[in-house]
Order: structure tokens, then sequence, then C-alpha cells
């Protein structure tokens, strides 16, 4: 259970919480962090955890809904190349 939620856990906290899980997550998404951090943490959640984990591209939006999460491409840029 998450008793708290604070943006400066480390990744040994980030880890340890994560582990004590109750069953294993389809996908994991890191959201937060400078992109080398992100990217070290993505990775040992694979090594250590065994589970997908990837970084959203900017402007990415992720559905959640019940036990697998669907992608939908929120980048206004391209909504609006696509509409004129």
């Amino acid at each position: 259970m998450l008793e708290t939620l604070s943006g400066h856990a480390d990744s040994d906290e980030i880890m340890a919480w994560m582990a004590g899980a109750s069953h294993t997550p389809d996908q994991v998404y890191i959201t937060h962090g400078e992109p080398d951090a992100s990217d070290m943490l993505r990775a040992r959640i694979k090594r250590e955890l065994g589970w997908q984990a990837r970084e959203p591209e900017q402007l990415e939006k992720v559905v959640l809904s019940g036990n697998s999460p669907s992608l939908a491409n929120t980048n206004t840029s391209k909504s609006n190349e696509s509409s004129q």
C-alpha cells in the first residue's frame, strides 16, 4: 500500500515500493526525472523486476482502462496538420 507520495524518492525507494506490488503490471511508465536518470530506472526495473517499463514520448497520452493501457496521440501539431 502506498501511504505517501513524494517526488523525492530515490531509485532504491522506488524499487522497494514496486517490489512489494501484489501483481505484475502490464507496463510501467516513467514520467519524471532527467532523461538519463529515467532511462537508468527503466533499465533497472526491467533487469531486477522483469517488468516492461518505458518513458512516454513528449505529448503522448496513455489512457488507462481495465487491465491494459491504450495509447492516444495528443500531439496537437500533428492533429492540426492532418485537419488542414
